[in-house]
């Protein structure tokens, strides 16, 4: 009987698209070098896996969940590659990268956006030029938060266009103009229940089909202490 024995491969849900670079701060995985060590399991044709978390069996189900795995990254690995080459951001391809349909894979633990991110930052390092000169320095955004609110108006007037993002289903524009708010008020109750509000919105959005994001998610509402 042919046993693999693999631990965390797969992480802790085989099938599902990996997560190359956790949130919680794992030591990032090399897209393609997990290509090649699932093309290697591939290649012994276990009858039965075992994780660190299943029990996976049946040759003819193994076979092809591992190859529509090896495929989806490679397929997201070789996009991501071929958009920095031609100059897109990383922004862009965070959003714009997909496998192919036949490829796709459920993202409970990991997802796509996120691997693309981690394939940017395995090959270019941590300095996105996109983001500016700034991001060479220790000096935040939050720096001149006070001076954007003051020149919007004050918070207040950030809280109401955030809201209008809320309203119009654009939580993540709502929560950039809110991290403005909070870090000029920080203890500006209009801005902490907007930001519940489209926190909650955000969540509605994705759906929770993620652990990861469903529970920061989750984490974010609570540290705001509203009522609900």
């Amino acid at each position: 009987m042919r046993v693999a024995i693999v631990g965390n491969l797969f992480g802790p849900l085989f099938g599902n698209q990996p997560n190359l670079n956790t949130l919680r701060g794992d030591k990032p995985r090399s897209a393609m070098e997990f290509v090649a060590s699932i093309t290697r399991l591939r290649e012994l044709r276990p009858v039965q896996v075992l994780t660190g978390h299943e029990d996976i069996r049946g040759e003819d189900r193994i076979q092809a969940d591992i190859a529509r795995l090896a495929g989806s990254v490679q397929a997201i690995h070789d996009e991501t590659v071929a958009g920095m080459n031609a100059g897109t951001d990383l922004d862009a391809l965070m959003r714009e990268v997909k496998p192919p349909p036949h490829l796709e894979l459920t993202e409970e633990y990991g997802k796509v956006a996120w691997n693309v991110r981690a394939i940017w930052h395995e090959y270019s390092g941590w300095f996105d030029p996109a983001r500016g000169t700034t991001e060479l320095c220790g000096v935040p955004l939050s720096s001149v938060a006070p001076d954007l609110a003051e020149l919007a108006g004050g918070a207040g007037a950030l809280v109401e266009r955030a809201s209008h993002f809320v309203q119009t289903a654009r939580p993540l524009e709502a929560l950039h103009l809110l991290d403005i708010a909070l870090a000029a008020e920080p203890g500006l109750d209009a801005a902490r229940r907007a930001r519940r509000d489209a926190l909650i919105l955000l969540d509605h959005q994705t759906g929770g089909k993620n652990l990861w994001e469903r529970r920061w998610i989750a984490s974010q509402i609570a540290e705001l202490g509203l009522d609900a």
